[in-house]
């Protein structure tokens, strides 16, 4: 690597509701200093923020499509997973984001997005992380999360729910 060729800048965002607005603050400072984003990895919030982002949207842009963001918007309690048979389609009911995501992304799908992007997920009974790109790679956005199992150290099954 030569002196004159810069180092790769990943920006990871983490999940935890309030903290996407540290990531909104975070990303205009990463803005204003001119450093071009080459990845972008998100989890939970920070999947949000970094859809979001890797579609082009300014800070400012961002930061207002939070401020405007109402509790009726976000997610929802499903029941169904907490009182429901086995196979459970999700903790939360996401219909309201899924909407916010059609109506603001550019693009339907991973690739098309200006910036490199993946997700990390967590599979809820387990705890353990699950691999799903593939699925959000081959689906077009905004996607239904989808049924992860039979997951081992070679082997990951997804199938859309």
């Amino acid at each position: 690597m030569t002196s004159e060729m810069q180092s790769p800048v990943a920006l990871i965002l983490c999940g935890g509701g309030s903290r996407g607005a540290l990531e909104v603050g975070f990303y205009r400072a990463l803005r204003e200093l001119g450093l071009p984003l080459d990845f972008i990895i998100g989890s939970s919030i920070g999947a949000l923020n970094g859809a979001f982002i890797a579609g082009g949207m300014p800070p400012d842009d961002l930061a207002a499509l939070w401020r405007g963001f109402r509790r009726e918007h976000g997610i929802r309690w499903n029941l169904r997973w907490l009182l429901g048979p086995r196979r459970r389609p999700g903790l939360f009911a996401l219909d309201p984001l899924r909407d916010l995501l059609r109506r603001t992304l550019p693009a339907t799908r991973f690739e098309n997005l200006a910036v490199p992007f993946s997700i990390v997920t967590t599979d809820l009974q387990s705890g353990k992380a699950e691999q799903s790109l593939a699925y959000f790679n081959q689906n077009p956005l905004p996607y239904r999360a989808p049924t992860i199992g039979e997951c081992t150290p070679n082997r990951t099954r997804a199938m859309q729910t």
